[in-house]
């Protein structure tokens, strides 16, 4: 009797956790798709965005870091911010601010996606792709957040949430997060420093699309790295098979 209602109470327990999770993923949702309308709108533009820091310099730090954790909340892209903040506070302060509202947003996208999603897909998803990919990231941990970090080829938002739902622990995501984001906004912030007019869109798009190149021709070479080690691994261990034999 006694074990009868631990077990109802333990059913209980979790069917108000799982409702919890469904109400606060559809709220999230919906959250992100209100941000998401109102920038495809134009209602929340870099450029609107700095015109109205400009016209609240004291209180302008605060309300950047909240924006540019929205943004990456919502997926959105946060380079024109980057390039901003270099004009907005030069080089230094553009980048310690632009990191701390980055990471602030990468953290709050593991956290989501860890208490959404992450018993889901590791309970349900049996694919031989996932499982290889979950393996990847227990071997590489920080490295491969590293990686992803410091190359602009992989998008910032979604790759929180994909960190989210693999087993790399938070400590480890942070610090890979924080110390490989660090370079990549100081070139940023300079670039913008730099520019004499911030409305100047062609300057910010042709430093966008150099950064993207570079970031390209740096994803190749791994994914060419990684093409040659596997072979030569997959060689080397026939070899040792047949030399057995």
């Amino acid at each position: 009797m006694v074990k009868s209602k631990k077990g109802t109470k333990k059913n209980l327990f979790q069917t108000i956790a799982v409702y919890n999770r469904l109400i606060f993923g559809l709220l999230f949702l919906i959250g992100v798709g209100v941000v998401i309308y109102l920038n495809y709108q134009g209602m929340i533009s870099p450029n609107e965005i700095i015109l109205y820091l400009q016209g609240h310099k004291t209180t302008a730090p605060l309300i950047f870091v909240a924006i540019y954790v929205l943004l990456v909340i919502c997926m959105l892209p946060t380079l024109p911010l980057n390039l901003g903040a270099g004009f907005l506070w030069g080089a230094w302060w553009g980048m310690l601010y632009s990191v701390i509202g980055a990471s602030a947003g990468a953290l709050a996208g593991f956290l989501i996606s860890r208490y959404l999603m992450h018993d889901f897909f590791n309970k349900k998803f049996k694919h031989s792709a996932w499982i290889w990919m979950q393996k990847e990231a227990e071997q590489k941990d920080w490295k491969l957040v590293a990686f992803t970090r410091i190359n602009p080829i992989f998008p910032f938002g979604p790759t929180n949430y994909f960190y989210g739902i693999t087993r790399i622990p938070l400590k480890r995501y942070l610090f890979g997060t924080i110390l490989f984001i660090t370079p990549p906004s100081l070139i940023v912030a300079t670039m913008g420093a730099s520019i004499n007019d911030i409305m100047a869109n062609a300057q910010a798009k042709v430093y966008s699309e150099n950064i993207l190149l570079v970031g390209v021709g740096v994803t190749l070479l791994a994914i060419l790295k990684m093409v040659v080690s596997n072979r030569s691994g997959k060689k080397l261990k026939t070899q040792k098979n047949q030399a057995k034999n």
